[in-house]
């Protein structure tokens, strides 16, 4: 069965890929290449979080005992999933070599790599590390935990369509601003909270004080929640700067036609 699931995660995502930007050339003739690609780029990684998301808040709201209850569905979409993230470095490389179509290739896998290194970094390295822990090493104890991070994908929705709206030219619409709100607001109960999330109901189960949790667990635990934390962190800095650059023009727009 797990076979199957990845087998089938490694033929579903670069077909609906070619299924997306197949759809967009026909339904935006207007629009380039790129933007045909990026915007199908953009809708296989918004149904990839939905779903993933979708599972992980099936497992927190259900889960009684946070240590021992088993959840199948944890360990059959680590399975499905894990082709996603180097699917979605192809994808990410193919929208930057049509926006770039007069560079050479080594001009365009530089900048690439320039402009991308954290999310390709990100994306490489995660399964390798995580995809072990979710099926191999954890001997079927946690499955709570494993849906809290399942849970970080509900914040890449709205990411997908801040970018499908940019390249719609919906910038100024009042929809891509709400849009940017709910990002930054799911990026950091998603992403960020839940770690503090997991330290507290940990502690709780075994009764003890959330400040204690880091003393009573593995350091590889420590280490790899404050090392996906701070990636975090990073990111949503990003996102929330971009916020205020967004409503600083907004204001001034608004300022100067009540001058006008």
């Amino acid at each position: 069965m797990e076979f199957l699931l990845l087998l089938t995660g490694c033929v579903i995502f670069p077909t609906l890929h070619c299924a997306s930007v197949y759809g967009m050339s026909k339904l935006l003739p207007g629009k380039s290449k790129g933007a045909h690609y990026a915007i199908g780029t953009r809708l296989v990684s918004l149904l990839q979080a939905v779903c993933a998301s979708s599972v992980g808040l099936s497992v927190v709201l259900s889960c009684k005992d946070i240590m021992k209850e088993r959840f199948i569905r944890v360990d059959y979409y680590a399975w499905f999933g894990f082709p996603y993230f180097y699917y979605d470095i192809g994808a990410m490389f193919l929208v930057h070599y049509h926006d770039c179509p007069k560079q050479s290739l080594r001009s365009i896998v530089e900048t690439f790599i320039t402009k991308k290194w954290l999310v390709v970094f990100h994306h490489l390295f995660l399964p390798v590390i995580g995809f072990p822990i979710v099926v191999f090493y954890r001997r079927g104890v946690g499955d709570f935990f494993v849906g809290c991070i399942y849970i970080a994908e509900i914040s890449t929705p709205f990411l997908s369509l801040h970018y499908i709206f940019k390249k719609l030219d919906m910038d100024n619409n009042i929809i891509f601003k709400l849009n940017g709100f709910c990002l930054a607001i799911s990026f950091l109960i998603g992403r960020i909270l839940v770690f503090p999330f997991m330290y507290y109901k940990y502690g709780q189960y075994v009764g003890i004080k959330i400040w204690q949790v880091p003393f009573k667990i593995p350091l590889l635990c420590n280490v790899s929640c404050l090392g996906l934390m701070t990636l975090q962190l990073i990111w949503f800095t990003m996102i929330v700067s971009r916020a205020f650059i967004i409503l600083k023009q907004h204001i001034l727009v608004v300022f100067t036609k009540r001058k006008v």
